[in-house]
């Protein structure tokens, strides 16, 4: 599968269960591997919003994610 086709499935899974905050790091795998650091940070906050506790998306944006770019 294509990174591209990834990012696509994640969107429509988002689309289909915007609630789900595991989507959002799919999502953000995606952005990342794209190197498009700002959006899969973006993809995190959204995640965050709708699960503000998920310690599975703020493990995500330490791991995954230049330290330089805050989360909140």
């Amino acid at each position: 599968m294509s990174i591209f086709r990834a990012l696509q499935d994640a969107e429509r899974a988002i689309t289909l269960r915007p609630d789900w905050g595991k989507l959002y790091a799919r999502k953000a795998d995606a952005l990342v591997v794209l190197q498009r650091y700002e959006d899969a940070l973006a993809a995190i906050r959204q995640g965050l919003a709708l699960t503000p506790f998920s310690a599975e998306l703020e493990v995500y944006h330490r791991n995954h994610l230049p330290s330089t770019i805050p989360c909140h």
